[in-house]
């Protein structure tokens, strides 16, 4: 509860600094987000003078992909030219933590996907890009829908940390106990959030540690926070909460015994093995267990 306690410390020194949450969730995933008073911290990315394959580009440019896409016109919708890279894939276990009215558009606006000729379920690994939603979080389409100034590389920021964020984490951590927060105002930090994706406000029994694990894959999906909460709720390894192809493959290559609805995993995949090289360059490094 101590570290919970110093979360809601730091979470509030963040909430209270003067940051502003944008009033449409879309913008900030936009080729001028970087005008958001929401954003805190981010990895630039600039067309013209920040080129990367990786950060933003790689984001826009691998969710892409599909017949249906290039008749409808993939510049007007994402920013770029070409036909995209055919790589992401969106697993069901994600796409399901948003009701059948959202993913059709008419609920939580935050249920960006593509479904055009796609299946929901990934039915082979590796397998057909067809299998599996796209995802259209990040555009390098600015908010008045005119295209970013390069047209491979988008003009679009990666956020790293932003408001709502600091949100859904002092949420959590009054949930988990710690002192020096208040229910009903991480309820209502909760609700804003909802309420500007157009999503039904919670109700304080709804409001649990398990709706908050599902509120930030819905609110943070894509900006690298979901491998550390899962560990974090105990649900990363082992075989309480098993995803599809979990625990399958090696090095991205299918192995003989994938089974498509995931298996359990050693805890030791909690951390990442330490490179050979730095192994090498210094001896006072040991790796890590399981390795």
């Amino acid at each position: 509860q101590k570290k919970d306690s110093e979360t809601i410390t730091y979470a509030k020194k963040v909430i209270d600094a003067g940051y502003v949450l944008d009033k449409e969730y879309r913008t900030l995933f936009l080729a001028d987000n970087n005008l958001s008073k929401e954003v805190i911290f981010a990895v630039q990315s600039d067309g013209q003078v920040t080129r990367s394959w990786g950060n933003t580009t790689f984001l826009v440019q691998a969710s892409i992909g599909g017949d249906s896409l290039k008749k409808k016109g993939i510049a007007k919708i994402y920013g770029v030219s070409g036909n995209g890279w055919a790589g992401l894939r969106t697993r069901k276990e994600f796409v399901t933590k948003f009701s059948d009215n959202d993913i059709n558009g008419n609920g939580d606006k935050r249920a960006m996907f593509w479904k055009d000729v796609q299946n929901l379920e990934i039915n082979t690994f590796p397998g057909d890009f067809k299998d599996g939603y796209g995802i259209q979080k990040f555009k390098n389409i600015k908010a008045d829908g005119t295209p970013g100034s390069n047209l491979t590389h988008p003009d679009t920021d990666l956020p790293i940390f932003r408001l709502g964020e600091a949100y859904l984490t002092d949420a959590e951590a009054v949930l988990r106990g710690g002192a020096g927060g208040d229910r009903a105002t991480a309820l209502n930090y909760v609700n804003q959030l909802r309420k500007r994706a157009g999503a039904a406000e919670l109700s304080d029994a709804q409001f649990t540690l398990d709706f908050i694990l599902d509120e930030r894959a819905r609110e943070l999906y894509w900006e690298s926070f979901r491998r550390q909460d899962l560990i974090r709720f105990g649900k990363y390894t082992g075989g309480i909460y098993n995803w599809a192809w979990k625990g399958n493959g090696t090095n991205g290559i299918a192995l003989s015994n994938n089974v498509k609805e995931g298996k359990s995993t050693s805890d030791h995949l909690k951390l990442y093995p330490i490179p050979s090289a730095d192994l090498l360059a210094n001896p006072n490094l040991r790796q890590n267990p399981g390795y």
